[in-house]
């Protein structure tokens, strides 16, 4: 029998995905609007939603990836590695680590591969 989203995980981790996200500039730390050379700031909530996914059995990549996918919603690897501040082909890495585990699913739509994070249900399952 599922949570229906009542349990405090589902609630954190759907949050997220309404959640705005604030990026800095690599270059001169101020704030960007832009898709490229943008860093996500960790904020104190992301950190402990890391910890508790590492809790529940994930590596800390894992648990970066699977935060970003649910926040980009469907999404490309580029797109999920720089939210993750991971390069992009240890993002692929990860994504079929959390593809073995149940986590996240490939969909492929012509000639592009997006990546879809599953529902934070199946944590439950690891």
């Amino acid at each position: 029998m599922g949570c229906e989203g009542s349990c405090v995980l589902c609630k954190r981790i759907l949050l997220l995905r309404s959640a705005g996200v604030r990026y800095v500039d690599r270059k001169n730390g101020k704030e960007n609007n832009g898709y490229r050379k943008r860093k996500v700031f960790v904020n104190k909530s992301d950190m402990e939603l890391i910890n508790l996914l590492r809790d529940i059995g994930l590596e800390e990549k894992e648990a970066r990836v699977y935060l970003a996918a649910l926040r980009l919603g469907p999404s490309g690897a580029q797109r999920i590695a720089l939210n993750a501040d991971l390069k992009r082909p240890t993002t692929y890495n990860v994504i079929a680590a959390l593809a073995r585990k149940g986590l996240m699913r490939e969909e492929v739509r012509g000639f592009t591969r997006t990546f879809v994070s599953q529902h934070p249900d199946r944590l439950r399952a690891i």
